[in-house]
């Protein structure tokens, strides 16, 4: 009988030990898991402002190519402009020179129109 006694308090001190060290065992995981999702999401956050800056420089570089693309316009405008007052000098007869007029006329206004949104640009 005492040693059956013996043998269970045995077995009852072993699962006792066993439960311990699963304890502190899941325990630690827990802290690694813990630690790893920290790193993770300090990582992450990295990753963010990464992702917010390159976002601010792609809008601010299509500002910027808008801003080019409307002075380019401008700039053909004046060219287009340039042309029709020399082709005006050669008109042949009154019609002609009124066709001319006309263009220069829409092309004014197209130029105005793309001053009014060269304004808006704020670089």
């Amino acid at each position: 009988m005492k040693d059956i006694s013996k043998i269970l308090r045995l077995l009852i001190s072993l699962v006792i030990l066993v439960l311990i060290y699963l304890t502190f065992n899941t325990s630690n995981r827990t802290r690694e898991t813990v630690k790893s999702i920290n790193k993770v999401n300090a990582e992450l956050k990295i990753v963010q402002d990464s992702l917010r800056k390159a976002q601010e420089t792609i809008q601010l570089t299509m500002q910027k190519m808008d801003f080019a693309e409307n002075e380019l316009k401008l700039l053909m405008a004046d060219r287009d402009l340039l042309e029709l007052e020399e082709q005006k000098k050669t008109a042949r007869n009154w019609e002609e020179l009124q066709k001319f007029k006309d263009e220069i006329k829409r092309i004014e206004q197209v130029k105005e129109k793309l001053k009014q949104e060269a304004n808006q640009y704020e670089l």
